[in-house]
């Protein structure tokens, strides 16, 4: 294994920093087969074959040989490197790589032993975008000149990260909230599957299989039928945020049902505007849009350990049936007398 892998083709950061692919990377420092590689993931090891061999084709991982387990001889893979090294103009292509990076970060800082040195250190600052690009060098030139390649034995290897980014918050002037037009369905396709991937690491069937199961296809098939209302945030003429809702029946309805005058809503943020309040905007918008259509409550259905149900009880969201499995909350919209 080499120490250094300089990349520069930016179709590879999505490669790495998928959630499920950056955990394999990751316990790949040491060569493992497939099957291991399942056992450490608890996941199928048929799951795994594709996202190897996509760290494979990007040069991250390599095959490191091949090990017998009875009458089967099993592919060992490794890392090509102990490091990588992102260079050039590379894009993000709408995935967020701290996702992955924090994830291991938090791990080495809670794992510290009270003699180690670990630190984390935040700021806001404002500068002009030159000063910016300068610091950005500064700090990449100090890492590397803190970082040495061959150590000494008493050397223990720590994770440092040096990012700097400009601060993009909502603006009222240009994030809009507005009815969806009935030649943007496919966006809300897209956020329909959105919605359904919220679980990290954990990778959904391909979206035409999802979107055609029954399950979910009651979600935007023949939409603009009465009483489907679906707003749309956008922001610099890019379509950013989706929250919609629609009425159902006792023979056809998702798992927030409650009864057929009580639309179900669902929401989605695109990824990369994720944290930044278009949620509750969208929310809010659905509110007020459900109260002016004199609707009485809304309902929706919401996953075990899903963060967004903070927002949902924060907006006044109450679970409908406790432990019932189906997750099921529901807003009043009615005026309260007094």
């Amino acid at each position: 294994m080499r120490d250094l892998l300089t990349i520069e083709d930016p179709a590879a950061i999505p490669v790495l920093y998928d959630p499920l692919r950056n955990r394999i990377f990751r316990l790949l420092r040491r060569p493992r087969s497939i099957p291991e590689l399942a056992a450490e993931l608890d996941l199928p090891a048929d799951r795994l074959y594709y996202h190897v061999n996509r760290l494979v084709e990007y040069g991250l991982v390599r095959q490191a040989g091949t090990r017998s387990r009875g009458r089967h001889v099993e592919r060992v893979f490794e890392r090509t490197s102990a490091r990588i090294k992102f260079e050039g103009d590379v894009e993000l292509g709408g995935v967020n790589p701290l996702t992955a990076i924090a994830e291991e970060l938090g791990a080495g800082l809670v794992a510290a032993m009270p003699d180690d040195v670990a630190s984390v250190s935040y700021h806001l600052v404002t500068i002009t975008p030159e000063r910016a690009a300068t610091l950005a060098d500064r700090l990449r030139t100090l890492i590397e000149e803190y970082d040495d390649p061959t150590p000494e034995a008493a050397s223990s290897r720590y994770a440092v990260l040096g990012a700097i980014a400009p601060m993009r918050q909502p603006d009222d002037e240009r994030l809009t909230i507005r009815e969806l037009r009935s030649d943007e369905l496919g966006f809300l396709k897209e956020m329909l599957y959105a919605a359904l991937a919220w679980r990290p690491g954990v990778a959904l069937p391909p979206i035409e299989w999802v979107l055609a199961h029954p399950q979910v296809s009651v979600f935007h098939a023949d939409w603009g039928r009465p009483g489907d209302v679906a707003l749309v945030a956008e922001e610099g003429g890019h379509l950013v945020g989706l929250v919609w809702y629609r009425l159902f029946s006792e023979d056809s309805h998702g798992e927030g049902f409650i009864d057929a005058e009580t639309p179900e809503l669902a929401i989605a943020v695109a990824d990369g505007h994720r944290g930044r309040g278009i949620g509750r905007r969208l929310m809010e918008a659905a509110g007020e849009r459900a109260r002016a259509d004199r609707i009485a409550r809304l309902s929706l259905s919401v996953d075990e350990g899903n963060p967004a149900r903070h927002l949902y009880t924060a907006l006044g969201y109450v679970e409908f049936v406790a432990d019932d499995g189906l997750g099921r909350m529901v807003l009043d919209l009615e005026p309260q007398a007094g």
